[in-house]
């Protein structure tokens, strides 16, 4: 029942996502769809759910659509978009990131990837120190795959530059871009903030310098899943007739429930019945 539940979600929230997203109105995402029905690949009626999940992914790594994606790039999105989705959603994912980079390469008359192509040499050469660093420091593969990801998603939005032309000024610009524009959570602000750093220190080995004065993300207010006793309290006495009977009996039954899924006391934990039970199955 549950699973029923979750792919109920799921779907629901697809077409939600897909209606705000306005995929019509992009024409990058309207050319992909028009294309894989063209192959005979996806029906029209399934389109866009590919555009979606496409989507999906080059939002997570922060990249332009027209940007190719790597394979080391299509592992990560991938890793994230399977922890909450269905298998055959998995299934339907790989096969729009595999339809797309073949739509990258193949469309004609866009020239799309002029403006993303191969990594310089600097930046492969510097891509390969970080891994090297990261793994004599025995960090964990997470760390290694978080780091390069920021790091690679800096260097983008800088367009490749010289790694020797990095300065604080640069930090400070894509820190706050992260914030101005992406609109990110204050945690992941610092993990591309520590990310950066570690480019800096052991990737080009100079200290990053004062970039303080960057826009720093809001940190975002979460309000409390739990209720104490006295809250509890407080909204049940506030309740009345009807209402007040059901909100009782729901949450009394809530709490005898949690009670009989769970030991009561070390003693029972053990195997052995204290003496009030004993006295209890006496009486």
């Amino acid at each position: 029942m549950a699973k029923l539940w979750r792919i109920l979600f799921v779907n629901i929230y697809n077409m939600c996502y897909i209606s705000q997203v306005g995929y019509s109105e992009n024409s990058i995402m309207h050319e992909f769809e028009k294309y894989i029905v063209s192959l005979h690949q996806v029906s029209k009626k399934h389109s866009r759910f590919y555009a979606k999940w496409v989507n999906s992914a080059y939002a997570r790594l922060d990249k332009d659509l027209l940007c190719p994606l790597n394979e080391r790039d299509e592992q990560y999105a991938m890793d994230h978009l399977r922890r909450n989705i269905e298998d055959w959603q998995v299934q339907q994912a790989t096969k729009a990131l595999n339809l797309y980079r073949i739509f990258l390469k193949t469309t004609p008359g866009q020239n799309r990837n002029e403006k993303y192509h191969d990594k310089p040499s600097e930046w492969l050469d510097l891509e390969e120190k970080i891994i090297r660093t990261i793994r004599f420091q025995h960090k964990s593969r997470r760390t290694e795959k978080t780091y390069l990801s920021w790091i690679m998603r800096f260097a983008l939005f800088l367009e490749y530059p010289s790694p020797n032309t990095l300065d604080t000024s640069h930090i400070t610009t894509y820190l706050s871009h992260l914030a101005n524009n992406r609109n990110v959570a204050a945690s992941t602000q610092n993990q591309a903030m520590n990310a950066l750093v570690f480019l800096f220190r052991f990737g080009l080995e100079k200290e990053p310098g004062d970039f303080s004065r960057f826009n720093r993300a809001r940190v975002r207010k979460r309000l409390p899943v739990v209720l104490s006793k006295n809250e509890v309290d407080q909204v049940l006495g506030k309740m009345t007739g009807a209402p007040a009977l059901m909100a009782r009996i729901i949450y009394g039954g809530r709490i005898a429930a949690i009670g009989m899924s769970e030991p009561a006391d070390k003693g029972s934990r053990s195997g052995t019945p204290n003496h009030d039970d004993s006295e209890r199955e006496r009486r």
